[in-house]
């Protein structure tokens, strides 16, 4: 390496194309905006469920006959399992959109490269639930038949 690109790592200022960073900008106000909006559903959701647990429960037992008050309460707090793990998911994503938005307006390569290690702990995540989903979906075919 030369002399000029090893001052370049050992400086902390991130140095990015017009181009790039426009279209880093685009991505991150738009990944920020569906994190925030999903949130703001999901958080609606757990309201609703909350409120209307036991209007729900009974709608479910009306609508599965063999389903007993215990399964039907567990089906409820496996629902709430599910979005406290989506709003996880999607604030580990707003997180590393905040730092990337921040690191492309003040060019910090510090906050530049805590984006993309909060995208890559929620792409790992995510990932990880995605085999077990398809995991679970081959099993069940395999049981199937």
């Amino acid at each position: 390496m030369d002399q000029n690109s090893n001052q370049d790592l050992l400086n902390d200022s991130l140095s990015v194309n017009r181009s790039i960073s426009s279209n880093f900008l685009s991505a991150a106000k738009w990944g920020r905006f569906t994190a925030i909006s999903l949130l703001v559903v999901l958080t609606l959701a757990a309201i609703f469920l909350a409120i209307g647990g036991t209007s729900f429960l009974d709608q479910l037992s009306s609508v599965l006959p063999g389903i007993e008050t215990n399964y039907a309460s567990v089906i409820l707090v496996a629902i709430f399992f599910i979005i406290l793990i989506a709003g996880l998911l999607l604030f580990i994503m707003l997180r590393a959109y905040n730092h990337l938005k921040v690191a492309l307006e003040t060019r910090d390569m510090v906050a530049f490269t805590n984006g993309w290690r909060y995208l890559k702990i929620y792409f790992l995540i995510y990932g990880v639930f995605t085999l077990i989903s398809i995991f679970s979906i081959i099993q069940s075919l395999t049981t199937l038949f």
